[in-house]
């Protein structure tokens, strides 16, 4: 909805919190902190893509000119953010926060996702999950 190519989205820790991100977008995500698990052992090869960020570049990227939007589950991230130049509050749905360090253009309205329900069956659930990702980033709709 908001997304535009150059732009950059970064997940806060591990691939799997946002993977869906990668899938609806199809755009290259970045990571912070997340040289974990089955990342790990493959961002070390000379070749990896350059999206593992430390927080010192994410501070450097997210104090930058381009539009960084910053996909978490965790909310008091925000207070973090602030310190590194500020951060607007793009959307949230299913648990998880999306922040941008730019204001959006004239006109444009912030994007909300409808937060989900608790309680639900693990299918409803996930299918919740995968449509707030969808929502979000609007790029392409699930199927």
């Amino acid at each position: 909805q908001h997304y535009r190519p150059g732009e950059v989205i970064v997940l806060d820790g591990e691939y799997t919190i946002g993977s869906t991100v990668n899938f609806y977008t199809g755009v290259q995500v970045h990571l912070l902190n997340g040289r974990v698990n089955d990342m790990w052992f493959g961002s070390l090869y000379p070749d990896a893509p350059k999206i593992f960020e430390d927080d010192a570049s994410f501070a450097r990227l997210w104090s930058g000119r381009q539009r960084v939007y910053f996909f978490t589950r965790d909310a008091e991230r925000r207070k973090w953010l602030d310190k590194l130049g500020g951060a607007y509050e793009l959307a949230h749905a299913g648990g998880k926060v999306v922040f941008t360090n730019r204001p959006l253009e004239a006109g444009g309205q912030l994007g909300r996702a409808e937060p989900g329900r608790q309680g639900r069956r693990r299918g409803e659930a996930e299918r919740r999950y995968n449509d707030a990702n969808a929502e979000i980033f609007h790029r392409r709709s699930p199927a």
